[in-house]
């Protein structure tokens, strides 16, 4: 079985059949695991789709979130946002001891910004990290609204008419009350929508924010493969709330990190990368 959290293990074990030359960006971490930290405050970032969201809370079950409006600038109001959710909470945002924070793949500007916040909180405060790939975001919330079981298969919206497309497999232990929670990734990579259509199986569950992609075969999708479990719009978006959630989980797991191990993961690379072939 592969790592749980839904991160690709060390090594070659991250499939591509598009984009090989980007196999190393879905290796998020590159140090050991750090320890669990003691149960206390934490904050949860998910900046790789837009609005985006934050959350704080302190475990069991105490949680509060505050989505992004349309067009909102993570840079000026991320940091803003979070002292604002953490003094309500009662704790200043220096008494963080865990911080979630989701990788993407997303479009560059966010989810920089989300990460690179996710980081500076953490070397300030000391804690872990844990990492939160979207398509496991993604693939917990269709979980969540009822996707039959199996496989998840999640598309983002990566321009230029293609799709980005990640399948989220269940790898969590025999009987695991938190499936949810345990996921493996195997990234495919830049598609055009019709190709990724017609690799759909029959029943398959289907997520992500490539569904709202302008093309007829999306927009029709329901109507040409009626067998297929196609998540409502609002669970397309990923939350804060869902970050934080299997950031717990993967704390209960022993699965952080240091803040300097973590990488985003963007839907393309940038224009001078590709130019350089």
């Amino acid at each position: 079985m592969g790592d749980p959290t839904g991160r690709q293990p060390r090594g070659n074990s991250c499939s591509r059949t598009a984009n090989k030359k980007y196999d190393a960006s879905f290796t998020t971490v590159k140090e050991a695991p750090q320890p669990m930290p003691s149960t206390g405050p934490f904050v949860a970032i998910e900046t790789s789709s837009s609005p985006g969201s934050v959350a704080v809370g302190t475990p069991p079950d105490d949680l509060r979130e505050f989505a992004f409006p349309a067009g909102s600038d993570h840079g000026r109001g991320l940091i803003p946002a979070l002292v604002t959710l953490t003094e309500a909470a009662g704790w200043p945002l220096t008494e963080t001891t865990l911080v979630s924070v989701a990788i993407g793949p997303g479009p560059f500007t966010g989810l920089r910004v989300g990460v690179t916040t996710a980081k500076a909180i953490a070397w300030s405060t000391g804690c872990p990290v844990a990492a939160i790939p979207t398509a496991t975001c993604l693939a917990a919330q269709a979980v969540a609204a009822g996707s039959p079981k199996g496989p998840v298969q999640v598309v983002f919206d990566a321009g230029r008419g293609e799709l980005f497309v990640v399948t989220a497999s269940p790898a969590g232990p025999p009987g695991a009350t938190d499936a949810g929670n345990w996921w493996q990734l195997h990234v495919t990579g830049l598609q055009k929508p019709e190709a990724w259509r017609d690799s759909l199986p029959r029943g398959a569950a289907v997520t992500g924010s490539g569904l709202a992609l302008a093309d007829p075969l999306l927009t029709e999708l329901p109507d040409t493969r009626p067998d297929l479990w196609i998540a409502a719009p609002a669970d397309r978006q990923p939350t804060a709330s869902t970050v934080a959630r299997l950031g717990l989980a993967a704390a209960e797991r022993n699965e952080l990190f240091d803040a300097a191990a973590v990488k985003p993961i963007y839907l393309r690379a940038s224009y001078a990368e590709e130019k350089k072939g």
